[in-house]
């Protein structure tokens, strides 16, 4: 799978969280995961929703090439 297809995907996993969210605040009953979700269950879906959203960004970084550190010139110029 390409990254844009892996970057497609979880976008539209993100989606899939927030309406779910959207629809245990509406009372209404929500199979996420395989399991009934009721509101209780919603910190769940906030996990999981949160960690797709710091995955997208590790996603897009990696495809635009961008190093995860910063180097740091210690070498000093006075």
């Amino acid at each position: 799978m390409s990254r844009s297809e892996q970057i497609e995907q979880v976008q539209l996993m993100l989606e899939a969280c927030d309406q779910a969210i959207l629809d245990v605040l509406a009372g209404k009953t929500v199979t996420f995961n395989g399991r009934s979700v009721t509101r209780e269950s919603l910190s769940e879906i906030r996990k999981t929703r949160q960690a797709l959203r710091e995955e997208l960004v590790e996603l897009k970084r990696l495809s635009s090439g961008r190093s995860r550190f910063k180097y740091a010139n210690l070498n000093p110029r006075f």
